[in-house]
């Protein structure tokens, strides 16, 4: 039995044959690179479910367990602040809940758990970027439009 590496050729009826070595190898390569996308598949799992969790509010203790936060609100959020502006950056005119959901999700700036709770998370951010001085909320007939504030200040708008 030959062993070279992690690679057993022992499978290999002619190990001096240099054709089937490379075959050999090349399947062997072919399989490593299939293990290869299923855990890089994981890991976004994980890292989607982590991201998940910390909407929820929390962070993961020194023994890998997740604790929840005392008082988790949107300003312990920096991606999601960020997402939201980049969000209301795209647009001079006022725009709902549900675009600026469409626009963070189509640049992927930020992974909700579910639609539902994506929509109240925006919300709650608005919110306070609203009380922060950095969005406008505008109550319109039917829905609810936000708009920067940088749009409202520019020029032929005086403060």
């Amino acid at each position: 039995m030959v062993v070279m590496g992690s690679l057993d050729y022992s499978r290999l009826s002619n190990p001096n044959s240099v054709a089937e070595v490379i075959q050999f190898i090349v399947t062997e390569l072919q399989q490593l690179r299939a293990r290869d996308k299923e855990i890089a598949k994981r890991i976004r799992a994980v890292r989607s479910a982590l991201d998940a969790l910390r909407q929820l509010g929390g962070h993961l203790s020194a023994d890998d367990s997740w604790q929840p936060n005392a008082q988790a609100s949107p300003a312990e959020n920096p991606d999601l602040r960020r997402a939201c502006r980049i969000a209301l950056l795209e647009s001079t005119d006022a725009v709902t809940v549900e675009e600026i959901f469409k626009r963070i999700n189509r640049r992927g700036s930020f992974c909700f758990v579910s639609n539902e709770s994506a929509i109240t998370l925006i919300s709650q951010e608005l919110e306070w970027m609203a009380e922060q001085g950095e969005a406008r909320k505008i109550n319109g007939a039917r829905v609810r439009l936000w708009q920067r504030i940088d749009v409202l200040l520019g020029p032929g708008n005086p403060s």
